[in-house]
């Protein structure tokens, strides 16, 4: 029997999606008797090693390069974060950073800033114990 890897990636290389059935037919072009478990074993395989990406039951994927959004919080957000939650406890708020957004932005920001995000009601009770922690903070 052949080796049927090299047709595989031929498959990976030149689809951004295909379907098992779409492995089967292309591999069964080039080497007729191919059992569908051997192919199923190499898109296994190409998935275990990141080379391709198993979208859902039959349905595969180039490798997404992308990079991927995740935020990891600084002290300084975590500790306004937690003084909202301790002085504000009924109150929906988001506290963020802007040097999150600069590996996605096409201009870069000059400051850093948090923003803190509250409910329109909590607005007045926000800034103030913000500026009771640091008034120059505030804008």
């Amino acid at each position: 029997m052949k080796v049927i890897s090299p047709y595989i990636r031929t498959i990976v290389e030149n689809n951004d999606t295909f379907t098992l059935d779409d492995a089967l037919r292309y591999v069964r072009q080039r080497v007729p008797n191919a059992s569908t478990s051997t192919v199923i074993w190499n898109l296994h395989y190409l998935a275990e090693k990141g080379e391709l990406q198993r979208v859902r039951r039959g349905v595969y994927a180039k490798k997404n390069d992308k990079k991927k959004f995740s935020i990891v919080p600084e002290k300084s957000i975590l500790k306004k974060a937690k003084i909202i939650a301790k002085k504000l406890p009924y109150t929906r708020y988001c506290v963020w950073n802007v040097a999150i957004l600069q590996d996605y932005a096409c201009h870069q920001f000059v400051s850093n800033y948090d923003v803190l995000e509250v409910e329109k009601e909590a607005l007045d009770a926000a800034v103030e114990i913000l500026s009771d922690i640091n008034p120059w903070s505030i804008h």
